[in-house]
């Protein structure tokens, strides 16, 4: 491991002499941010949060920066890609750098967008209120990581009483290489007060490449305000997805999420949603398609910091071709719960191994207003599967099942 922890040590004065122009309360960040990763080191199953992820793969593969290994993109292969010509102001960074010629992105009356370093270069002072203060270095190694090596991101700022019609589509496309890469992007969303918008992101890959892509995003959700955020992950089936969503929500603001995870042999997704207001309300939707030797790792934590809020989370999956299809999602709520008849439930983990491709679909659904009991949640969804029998564990919080052929 000492191996591995060493090459991320020289990419980082790498990083730190490539940027001795930033302010200096973001070089004080980078160096916390290496420091909490040399002290964590990467995660392993004996970490109560990570347990159902196994990173040994992740940690033993010698990546490179992306932006030095990989091939270029042309206006073929992004025209080829799914979803590259929605009708809407259009950002594309390809492996992690600004292509212009593949943007198309106007201006628009109330928002801005910039990427990082020239936010950085430009107005420092926007990014230090809130860069950094959501997705925590010191609880996830990951985050870590991308706080000491990001070179760049996109920030979208959106001004108070704006009402945004179209959405914002920002692509990640990460190009074939020779030898495995990684790109670590930072990115930065604030909406002020009474405002609305649409973020579409998309995580493209054009190659089967073995890949690491470390994105930490943090969405700043201000009074009354309401942000649609769309996901979508169809990278390399070779590659490694671990992402961190951070979002702090105000009082009265609709924070709604929909995550599409599709590619990956290995991928984890941290939701953090902090409802700093009453009458707050942060709804995370998912699907995913693995198949293969696929795995996927929700970890989703919903924090009620003030009284009057709801939560919801609303999860499908469909696994085929399998034999070891892996998906996991954990719900944890925390903080306090009051004066509401909110109940947060700590939903299944669903590990499912699928022999027949007829047995392959299973909803998931959970409420922060769901009251009924775990056993009927579970009973609901499972069903169809009753027949051919399932094993739950006592602690009612865990779900295993093995679906046989005919």
């Amino acid at each position: 491991m000492a191996r591995e922890i060493d090459l991320y040590s020289r990419d980082f004065e790498s990083v730190r002499r490539d940027g001795k122009k930033e302010p200096s309360w973001f070089q004080a960040y980078r160096v916390a941010g290496m420091e909490s990763f040399l002290q964590q080191g990467f995660p392993s199953r004996r970490d109560e949060e990570w347990r159902f992820s196994n990173f040994r793969s992740l940690s033993r593969t010698d990546f490179l920066p992306s932006v030095d290994e990989s091939l270029p993109c042309s206006a073929e292969d992004f025209s080829s890609l799914p979803f590259s010509e929605l009708a809407c102001p259009r950002l594309v960074l390809v492996n992690g750098t600004l292509r212009p010629d593949l943007c198309s992105c106007p201006e628009v009356p109330g928002m801005k967008v910039t990427m990082l370093q020239a936010a950085l270069r430009d107005s420092p002072e926007v990014l230090e209120a809130h860069l950094g203060q959501h997705a925590e270095i010191n609880q996830n190694p990951f985050v870590a990581l991308n706080a000491a090596l990001c070179r760049e991101g996109f920030v979208v700022h959106v001004n108070p009483d704006t009402v945004l019609s179209s959405a914002l589509h920002v692509l990640h496309i990460t190009t074939d290489s020779i030898r495995p890469v990684r790109t670590h992007l930072r990115n930065l969303v604030v909406v002020g007060a009474n405002s609305v918008l649409t973020l579409v992101e998309s995580y493209l890959g054009t190659g089967d490449n073995v890949a690491f892509t470390n994105p930490v995003t943090e969405v700043v959700v201000g009074k009354n305000s309401t942000v649609r955020h769309y996901r979508l992950q169809n990278e390399s089936r070779n590659g490694f997805h671990v992402s961190c969503n951070a979002v702090h929500q105000s009082g009265g603001s609709n924070y709604r999420v929909l995550s599409i995870d599709l590619g990956n042999l290995l991928t984890r997704n941290d939701f953090r949603c902090v409802l700093d207001g009453e009458g707050g309300l942060a709804g995370i939707d998912g699907l995913y398609l693995l198949k293969r030797k696929q795995h996927l790792d929700n970890y989703t934590t919903l924090e009620h910091a003030k009284p009057h809020c709801d939560s919801r989370v609303f999860w499908m999956n469909k696994l085929g071709e399998s034999f070891v299809a892996e998906s996991l999602f954990t719900k944890r709520p925390r903080g306090q719960i009051q004066n509401k008849p909110t109940i947060i439930y700590c939903c299944p983990m669903i590990h499912l191994s699928t022999r027949n491709p007829s047995w392959r679909s299973m909803p998931m659904t959970s409420s922060a207003r769901m009251v009924q009991p775990l056993d009927s949640l579970i009973r609901k969804p499972c069903s169809i599967f009753a027949r051919e029998g399932f094993r739950r564990k006592r602690r009612g919080v865990s779900l295993s099942m093995d679906l046989p052929g005919k």
